[in-house]
């Protein structure tokens, strides 16, 4: 008997299509079959207007890449969480934040610190990587170092980059 598993997609994917019309972009997305999104971005939507659209659509919001939460930001993305009646929040570094090892400490230690402060709230925090966290840092991929210091997330990912580096 095949196993039958839910696909979300990656929002990001269509950030062209979305900025121009949103809305079409999310009924092509259910009428394609698939059962939820990762968003990126509202485009100009409150977080209760969406949850609205997705529900009459029928898809479910896997999760939401956003900034990196910080005590400036946090509430912001928590009620947006909570309105989207989202569990995981998703963010990432840039290319300088894996430059070193110090670096890749100090970006392991920020992002540690930004899961915690959304967990008490009921919230996970991911990390979306790029090409540069496969560059190799003092023997080791950046990714490793990242995730060897950085225990409290969990890794979405992108098989692009790292087929691709």
């Amino acid at each position: 008997m095949a196993i039958k598993r839910s696909i979300a997609l990656q929002l990001y994917t269509l950030r062209e299509r979305a900025q121009k019309d949103f809305l079409a972009v999310l009924k092509d997305v259910a009428a394609i079959g698939y059962a939820g999104v990762e968003t990126a971005g509202l485009h100009g939507m409150i977080p209760e207007e969406l949850k609205k659209v997705l529900d009459d659509l029928g898809l479910k919001i896997c999760s939401a890449h956003v900034p990196l939460p910080t005590s400036e930001n946090a509430n912001q993305l928590l009620d947006m969480a909570h309105a989207l009646d989202c569990k995981m929040l998703v963010s990432g570094f840039g290319p300088n934040e894996f430059k070193t090892l110090d670096a890749i400490k100090s970006a392991a230690e920020r992002f540690a610190a930004a899961a915690e402060l959304i967990r008490p709230h009921g919230l996970e925090l991911g990390y979306h990587n790029h090409y540069w966290e496969f560059d190799l840092t003092e023997g080791r991929y950046g990714f490793n170092w990242f995730f060897e210091m950085c225990t409290n997330v969990f890794s979405e990912l992108d098989v692009y980059w790292a087929c691709n580096f």
